[in-house]
């Protein structure tokens, strides 16, 4: 499993990341830039809902990276019903779209993802690649953290179960967006579809002078996150913090 975090502008020119993590609506800031403008790497633009609690910010003046290797968020609303996402799923899910279901409990949530599989299997062509996203933040988690871990990872281990036996030609693979720890993650680490995850933690931490380790926890957001300037002792340690994640995740280092 790959994993990568959102970086702050004044750093994202000196802090190296297995495969870019880019919030759409930040493109309105023109020092925000794509850090691997020529690379063929996988990449993911998400759509911000976290950050803004709204949704993405819809201005001409927001350009959006154009290669075919960034796998968009949808949809745009963070925590949008179900049935508003059936009724949209014809423009939610296409070639290189990340797919992020919600759900108030567990049973909505899967039959959901059942008409998603079902929709791509019957709609996409075989050659088509799209992701699973699956969220930290489902209210059907506990708010313990320890707790949600293994809740999490049993979401997850179905959904992969799934996968294998339903996807045959291996269009679905999941990213898990997020996490309350990066145990969490690590308890996902083997599932074969689980290929990459993010989180904000690394950064965070460094922030803080904190070293990032296995059971690190979610800590508060900080206002104006993408506008924070690390001196070079907290950019250092935000190296530090995702090729350390990386390597327990048995991804690689930067």
């Amino acid at each position: 499993m790959l994993f990568t975090s959102e970086i702050p502008v004044a750093v994202m020119d000196k802090i190296k990341t297995p495969f870019p993590f880019l919030i759409w609506h930040y493109f309105s800031n023109r020092k925000y830039k794509d850090p691997f403008p020529t690379s063929q790497r996988y990449g993911i633009v998400d759509n911000g809902c976290f950050e803004t609690s709204t949704g993405v910010v819809k201005s001409n003046k927001i350009v959006m990276p154009k290669h075919a290797r960034y796998f968009c968020v949808v949809p745009d609303k963070f925590g949008e019903p179900t049935f508003q996402q059936l009724a949209k799923m014809q423009t939610y899910v296409k070639n290189r779209t990340m797919f992020v279901p919600h759900a108030r409990y567990v049973e909505e949530y899967g039959m959901l993802l059942s008409y998603y599989l079902s929709y791509v299997n019957k709609k996409l062509p075989k050659t088509a690649k799209v992701l699973l996203g699956v969220s930290y933040m489902e209210p059907f988690y506990s708010k313990n953290w320890i707790r949600a871990a293994f809740q999490r990872r049993f979401v997850v281990g179905k959904i992969n179960t799934a996968l294998e036996q339903l996807d045959k030609n291996h269009q679905i693979d999941i990213h898990l967006l997020g996490c309350k720890s990066i145990f969490e993650l690590w308890l996902c680490r083997k599932f074969s579809r689980v290929i990459s995850a993010d989180s904000s933690l690394p950064v965070l931490h460094a922030m803080k002078g904190k070293k990032t380790r296995l059971w690190s926890k979610k800590i508060k957001q900080m206002a104006g996150f993408i506008d924070l300037e690390p001196n070079e002792k907290q950019t250092a340690l935000i190296q530090r913090n995702i090729d350390y994640v990386n390597k327990i995740l048995g991804g690689t280092k930067c």
